[in-house]
């Protein structure tokens, strides 16, 4: 549980609470606590989200690689952060287990307890489903106080009769959760200096046909060549890659590999196909 960087009082949490905090889905949905909201353990980030199409808050490094291999999947239909559990319920679960429910040391008012992801995705029936999940150090877990909070969330949870599971840095693939945070800014392309729209969208196929056809090329020299037959800025091609990229219409063959300019056009491949982690397995952080 992060140090809050500022004491929580009563009125504080009606606030969050007239202010829409932890309701809506989509671009509406309002997180509970946001960057500004607390001091957590490494760096907090705000990234523009491309399924809900809103600025998402995340108060570490580890969720913000989980929330990239989230925003890449398929599946996923929807994305909630820091997502609120009813005091009152809580509470009953805390006072059953014999826990001590999370409060404020300084007010010694009771804590909202939050859910650092609630996933709203498809499953292999194209179903709809809802998952909840919790980011920690594993290191975490081998604390008590951390395993009775845990507990009370799993819980909670349980009794809603939703997947509930704790992701660590174990389960997210380091080299795929830099490639994907790489890729991530690119999904709109922002506007190649002196091209119309419509040309920019005549280039997306060039470079898909020019890829096909030249797949022994490293593509530096590829994407080289490009910019200086369409007399176009360095590093043009590159801009239209990377979204191609972030959009899935050209996949590396191996995700789990550092993307670099100097691999032959043959790594990488066009259409379907699911990203997957070292192991071969798509979408695992599901499960």
């Amino acid at each position: 549980m992060a140090k809050y960087r500022y004491a929580w009082t009563e009125e504080k949490i009606q606030r969050y609470i007239e202010e829409g905090r932890g309701y809506g889905e989509g671009k509406e949905y309002s997180p509970w606590l946001r960057v500004q909201s607390l001091s957590s353990r490494g760096r907090s980030s705000r990234i523009k989200g491309i399924k809900n199409q809103r600025i998402v808050h995340l108060l570490s490094d580890l969720e913000r690689d989980y929330f990239y291999l989230l925003d890449f999947c398929d599946e996923v239909v929807d994305v909630r952060e820091q997502f609120p559990l009813p005091r009152k319920d809580t509470q009953m679960i805390a006072e059953k287990f014999g826990y001590r429910h999370p409060a404020e040391r300084a007010t010694g008012v009771v804590l909202v307890m939050t859910t650092d992801f609630v996933i709203t995705a498809k499953d292999k029936s194209g179903a709809i489903i809802t998952l909840a999940r919790t980011i920690k150090q594993s290191e975490e877990l081998n604390q008590k106080r951390t395993l009775e909070k845990l507990d009370i969330e799993r819980s909670y949870w349980e009794e809603k009769g939703v997947n509930w599971g704790i992701v660590t840095e174990k389960e997210i693939p380091k080299q795929l959760a830099k490639n994907l945070a790489w890729l991530h800014p690119s999904y709109e392309l922002e506007e190649i200096s002196g091209l119309s729209k419509e040309t920019v969208v005549s280039l997306f196929k060039v470079l898909q046909q020019r890829m096909v056809l030249n797949g022994d090329a490293r593509l530096k020299d590829l994407l080289m060549n490009l910019d200086d037959e369409y007399h176009l800025q360095e590093g043009a091609f590159l801009s239209i890659l990377r979204h191609l990229m972030a959009r899935k219409e050209i996949r590396m063959v191996d995700w789990n590999s550092p993307f670099s300019i100097m691999k032959k056009v043959s790594e990488f491949s066009h259409g379907e196909g699911e990203i997957e982690d070292d192991r071969g397995q798509s979408n695992y952080f599901l499960a």
